[in-house]
């Protein structure tokens, strides 16, 4: 191999899942089969040189802590389901917005 080039190899797997659900397990019914088809892509990234110390790039956090407003997120399939209001980053180091007028 070449440590110039990245070589793709494609792969495809067939998984086969039962699902049933609790009320067609008592009743004794067979569960339904899926089969789930997957593709894996692997790549040689062995030829990509690590960054140095000059070409990391440098972040400056200027909050540690903030809060994030609840919202509605709607999924694919149609379903909303409420984001409660919550903290990220640092929760001890939470600081009010400044505005200047």
């Amino acid at each position: 191999m070449s440590l110039n080039q990245e070589y793709v190899i494609k792969q495809t797997k067939t998984h086969i899942k039962k699902v049933q659900s609790k009320k067609n397990k008592r009743a004794g019914k067979k569960p339904k089969i899926k089969l789930i088809k997957q593709n894996i892509i692997r790549l040689n990234t062995d030829h990509i040189p690590e960054l140095t110390e000059e070409e990391k790039r440098e972040y400056e956090r200027h909050t540690f802590g903030w809060t994030v407003r609840g919202h509605w997120r709607e999924y694919q399939s149609g379903k909303k389901v409420w984001i409660k209001p919550q903290v990220r980053g640092d929760k001890d180091n939470v600081e009010g917005k400044i505005y200047e007028i």
